[in-house]
């Protein structure tokens, strides 16, 4: 998934939604952003650390390239869109 696809698609929800990645029916939360060596956005599970809100996380990625694709935890794992369930945003 976009970035761009992803801001378009979130723009009417509540900012209050919870950031989460959903791999094999398992949901990890998303406290930390990194930059990938060609501009991959990866999504990081700290357990450390809150999850992002929806504002979190759009006001951490909005200076970056609208075009880059997300990724978890590390460059091979791309992740596709996203789905609502309840207060949270599952992207996988």
């Amino acid at each position: 998934m976009r970035l761009i696809d992803f801001n378009t698609s979130t723009a009417d929800l509540s900012g209050s939604h919870i950031i989460y990645v959903e791999i094999n029916h398992q949901s990890h939360p998303i406290s930390e952003l990194n930059l990938g060596p060609t501009g991959q956005i990866i999504l990081i599970t700290n357990l450390k650390l809150k999850p992002l809100t929806l504002n979190q996380f759009q006001a951490r990625v909005s200076q970056l390239n609208p075009d880059e694709h997300f990724y978890y935890q590390d460059t091979d794992t791309r992740l596709f869109g996203y789905r609502l369930d309840h207060n949270n945003i599952l992207l996988g």
